[in-house]
């Protein structure tokens, strides 16, 4: 009955460590989300443009490294 009593807690134990490991997860990632709109409204304040659709620089690289 101890070893059942022990190993009940160690369960439990496990299962609120992997709780608030998710929301540890959940608030990094909420930080990172908000860092990043952060840095994307500084990079356009300082004349940084970064778009998905002007990424054509490693293929210019690529092809001059030839």
């Amino acid at each position: 009955m101890k070893k059942d009593k022990t190993l009940k807690e160690i369960l439990q134990g496990m299962l609120e460590l992997i709780e608030k490991l998710k929301k540890c997860i959940d608030v990094q990632t909420d930080l990172n989300s908000y860092r990043l709109e952060d840095w994307k409204r500084m990079d356009k304040d300082f004349g940084l443009y970064l778009d998905d659709e002007d990424m054509s620089w490693p293929d210019d690289f690529e092809e001059e490294w030839e």
